[in-house]
């Protein structure tokens, strides 16, 4: 990433898959958020352009980065790229999010407000003062249904277990061992989720209006049966080492 005048303080992910016409005005969008933020766009070779978009965008704000490659990987793989370099290079916070705008750019300062006050913030629909806009009611069902078993099986708190807009305090990351996450798609958020409880982090929610108007629906099913296998997955393997949780990290071991 180029030099900057600003010390960075934030990273935000952003994993992108035919979205050329939402990268740049979301870009430009965040950038506004905070002088202190930076992008890192992970581009799985988009055939509709946006990876090229994500090169000039790059090439204009030096707060941009952009990373092709060759083929779809799936948000797991780029969540965890974006880890690994918010790690290396020293930012305290690390923030993921959507690039279809069912995401509000405008929340990134209160997400890491939160975030600085906790360990883990998470843009949430089931809160008090969160909902959805433009979703079928088979997905709010659906998604109302996984949360639910999702917080019975492996005992997490959170309302909202599947969002993933959410940020972290970057020190956490190591001490989760995030590398071995081996659920992709909306598994990966949520065996994140289960990994810092068990770790023993704080985690707090921000009431958040998820809009679905851009989210193409299609995507939904597979989501949701996918989601389904890894959590029996996730179940399993939380009851194989129930005897070897990690202690309780100490708040002094914090990057602030």
């Amino acid at each position: 990433m180029h030099e900057k005048s600003i010390e960075p303080n934030i990273l935000v992910v952003i994993p992108t898959y035919n979205e050329c016409e939402n990268i740049e005005p979301l870009v430009r969008l965040i950038l506004h958020q905070q002088p202190n933020l930076h992008i890192m766009i992970v581009d799985d070779n988009s055939p509709d352009g946006t990876g090229e978009i994500a090169d000039t965008l790059a090439r204009q704000q030096e707060r941009v980065q952009i990373f092709h490659r060759a083929k779809r990987m799936g948000y797991a793989s780029a969540y965890k790229l974006g880890f690994e370099y918010a790690l290396r290079y020293a930012y305290p916070y690390v923030l993921t999010m959507n690039a279809d705008f069912s995401h509000n750019p405008r929340y990134i300062p209160y997400l890491v407000a939160l975030a600085r006050a906790n360990d883990v913030a998470i843009g949430s629909r089931y809160v008090q003062g969160g909902g959805t806009v433009g979703a079928n009611s088979a997905h709010v069902w659906l998604s109302g249904i996984a949360n639910r078993a999702i917080r019975r099986l492996l005992a997490l708190n959170p309302e909202d277990c599947t969002s993933r807009f959410r940020c972290y305090q970057t020190y956490l990351l190591p001490y989760i061992h995030y590398e071995t996450v081996r659920a992709d798609g909306l598994g990966f958020g949520v065996e994140i989720l289960e990994r810092c409880s068990r770790s023993g982090f704080r985690t707090a929610e921000l009431p958040i209006l998820y809009d679905y108007r851009l989210w193409p629906g299609s995507r939904s099913r597979y989501h949701w049966l996918q989601l389904s296998a890894e959590l029996v997955w996730m179940r399993i393997a939380r009851t194989k080492i129930s005897q070897l949780a990690q202690p309780t990290v100490e708040k002094s071991s914090k990057l602030d």
